[in-house]
């Protein structure tokens, strides 16, 4: 198959019919080249319980609630505080 050349005069009239498609839409979440287009932001999500429990260790290492050479909540204490399972614990 051979190479296809559209000549210039093509290309701005076919870039003209795309944009008043665009500007024709109805919702406008999609528009011609400098206009801002609309998004959603994704709604937060819940934490999952292991990360809940490693930004708590983080906060207490950063706020000095827990100093340096100081032990780290085990396997075992840390279910019972946080009200999760040993295999989250680990």
């Amino acid at each position: 198959m051979g190479d296809v050349v559209v000549s210039e005069d093509v290309a701005e009239a076919l870039c003209a019919q795309w944009e008043a498609a665009v500007q024709a839409r109805p919702d406008g979440a999609v528009g011609p080249i400098g206009r801002a287009i609309k998004a959603e932001a994704a709604p937060p999500r819940e934490l999952a319980p292991w990360e809940v429990i490693a930004n708590d260790l983080t906060d207490a290492v950063k706020d000095d609630t827990m100093l340096p050479g100081e032990d780290v909540p085990t396997v075992g204490d840390i279910p019972e505080a946080h009200g999760v399972s040993v295999g989250t614990a680990h």
